[in-house]
């Protein structure tokens, strides 16, 4: 491999290792170096979708001819905790340990976590009066911290949020994904501006034999978007069964 390209992965490497968002401009000039470096041809910038392609195929020939697949991937530390003293504990830890998929945007690092004390609901229930009370009730318990009268905390920020649900003693289960959209809605104009804006979900629900069943939020600003390190944006996936688009 030219040098052009050892800088191209040792920069995949710092960067896996580093919570700083990622350039998609970056990217596209330590591609084009390496690309010229090994064929003797410049491609312009910005890069059209054809040299994208082109880079592509390039990238997956010296992928198979001259660089193992973990040339790709890079390592992050992590910090874990293998024992917890209550189940609160454990929402927590999990609700605040960084995202290792999203660099977050640098206004508030360490993001916000945000305990709401109101008995969680399905987004199943068909219970219209049961809907309004839980919404009632958010509001109210997000309201304190965060006044009506001023902006949503997030504005229209790119997010990655991380819900911990507690059910307590003698609560039916219920699905995870479900425990959760009925509170994401309710805290649009306060938390955020739209839920659209969270690119990230991550939902934990707990069983615990305490009487309280409450929400855990943790929010957090993301840079750029998950598309900043994908060269090509259009290749369409092949599929070994099922049919996409249906």
């Amino acid at each position: 491999m030219g040098s052009a390209l050892e800088r191209f992965f040792a920069h995949i490497q710092q960067h896996s290792s580093s919570d700083e968002p990622s350039s998609s401009a970056g990217w596209d000039e330590l591609l084009v170096l390496a690309y010229e470096e090994d064929t003797d041809i410049r491609l312009a910038l910005p890069l059209s979708a054809s040299d994208r392609e082109t880079l592509r195929l390039w990238l997956q020939r010296i992928n198979r001819g001259h660089c193992s697949e973990t040339a790709f991937y890079g390592r992050r530390s992590v910090l874990t905790k293998s024992f917890f003293l209550t189940i609160a504990g454990k929402a927590n830890f999990l609700c605040q340990t960084m995202c290792l998929r999203c660099p977050t945007d640098g206004v508030s690092p360490l993001g916000e976590t945000i305990p709401i004390a109101v008995p969680p609901i399905s987004s199943q229930s068909s219970d219209a009066e049961k809907r309004a009370l839980y919404r009632a009730r958010v509001v109210s318990a997000l309201q304190g911290p965060f006044p009506a009268t001023r902006p949503s905390k997030f504005g229209n920020r790119n997010l990655c949020v991380a819900v911990a649900t507690i059910l307590g003693r003698g609560v039916r289960k219920k699905d995870a994904d479900n425990l959760v959209k009925a509170l994401l809605d309710d805290m649009q104009g306060i938390i955020y501006d739209n839920d659209s804006a969270i690119q990230h979900l991550q939902s934990h629900r707990f069983q615990y034999e305490g009487e309280l069943s409450y929400h855990l939020v943790h929010v957090n600003g993301v840079g750029g978007d998950l598309n900043s390190d994908v060269l090509d944006l259009r290749q369409v996936p092949s599929f070994l069964s099922g049919v996409p688009g249906f």
